[in-house]
């Protein structure tokens, strides 16, 4: 049997014919600090494309900020400006009118455990624009749904970055094995060294199903892709969610929030069995969804989630938009992901579940 993968990948039932181009993200640099510290360092060598991830630890009251850096110094002047939304409220801006630049890219939220991906274009002689979300845990357990915080930011400086702070701004500080990653991909990437993001699976359906299952090997960083296929009423497909580690009904460890349409977040769900990627109304739509979740072991795990549906066939059927932020709230690594259809329907053939990770 054979079976075509991404990136012109071709895959028998026991040996793989062609090797996969080494032509995607690459780690640049990472550093986890081995005490307490304000802030985390990293150098880079200048790549077109910048990914960061920020695995982050309290010791007291944290915020996650970004400060980027030329020639191998961080600018700390107020050359940055930052416009934000925390729990889908409404947008903030950094500095407003009249007023001078900040001195970083920051989140402007307390939190606990965080997780945060960012990216960036690093365009040679061009302010460098910055696209980030964040999950914060909030308190421990599944009582208490994450926050999140989504935000753009800019840097007006014209030159290559080739240095990266992740800044600590309140009077907490971060913990030991606080973590960040930063990965690099060029326009025009070369063949070589290995990427950064490995497929652990690719689960397409044949039949139509209510889940899709993906068993993986244990990774701390993962990354996801879905997209559930409904072929109108009949189908009846109304909500999708993840369960993690066959956990089931009765399993009530896990909380969430979620915006539909860009509106502010409804009410928290905590103490519930699985995390829904958006709440009601979506009878009879096709999804497509993406994410990334931390998958610490010994902490609880967090997720971020974006959503779209069709919102009906034909083009005077505008999509429907949906943000999600949640938490698993073990110790357990995830070792298997499923996604589900918490209505009366069933996912098409050609649906699919795609997980990518890292360590």
């Amino acid at each position: 049997m054979v079976e075509y993968l991404s990136g012109n990948r071709i895959q028998g039932s026991s040996t793989l014919t062609e090797s996969p181009p080494q032509t995607s993200w690459k780690e640049s640099d990472r550093f986890k600090l081995s005490s307490a510290d304000d802030e985390i360092d990293v150098s880079i060598t200048p790549k077109d494309n910048i990914m960061i991830l920020v695995s982050a630890i309290p010791s007291g009251d944290i915020e996650v900020g970004l400060q980027l850096g030329t020639g191998g110094t961080i600018d700390t002047g107020n050359n940055y400006a930052v416009r934000r939304s925390n729990n889908g409220a409404t947008d903030a801006v950094s500095p407003t009118s009249g007023t001078t630049g900040r001195s970083n890219i920051d989140t402007n939220l307390v939190q606990t455990d965080a997780f945060s991906v960012m990216n960036i274009a690093n365009v040679s002689g061009q302010e460098k624009l910055v696209i980030g979300n964040l999950v914060n845990r909030s308190t421990s357990g599944a009582g208490t749904s994450p926050d999140r915080v989504e935000f753009l930011g800019k840097w007006s400086n014209t030159n290559l970055i080739n240095k990266i702070r992740i800044q600590q701004t309140t009077n907490g500080d971060f913990a030991q094995n606080s973590e960040c990653v930063v990965l690099g991909c060029d326009n025009d990437e070369a063949n070589s060294g290995t990427n950064f993001w490995q497929q652990l699976a690719y689960e397409p359906i044949t039949s139509s199903a209510s889940e899709i299952t993906a068993t993986i090997e244990a990774k701390k960083y993962l990354m996801y892709e879905f997209q559930a296929l409904s072929s109108g009423a009949s189908s009846g497909l109304d909500n999708v969610s993840f369960r993690f580690n066959g956990t089931g009904s009765s399993d009530n460890d896990y909380a969430y929030r979620f915006s539909n349409n860009y509106a502010v977040d409804g009410s928290p769900i905590t103490n519930t069995n699985m995390l829904r990627f958006r709440s009601g109304g979506a009878t009879a739509q096709d999804f497509f969804g993406y994410g990334f979740i931390l998958n610490d072991s010994n902490r609880e795990k967090l997720v971020h989630s974006e959503m779209m549906m069709n919102g009906g066939d034909g083009a005077s059927a505008n999509p429907r938009a949906a943000s999600m932020a949640g938490k698993w709230a073990s110790n357990d690594q995830i070792t298997e992901i499923k996604l589900r259809e918490e209505g009366s329907g069933a996912f098409l053939a050609g649906s699919y579940l795609r997980i990518w990770g890292a360590d």
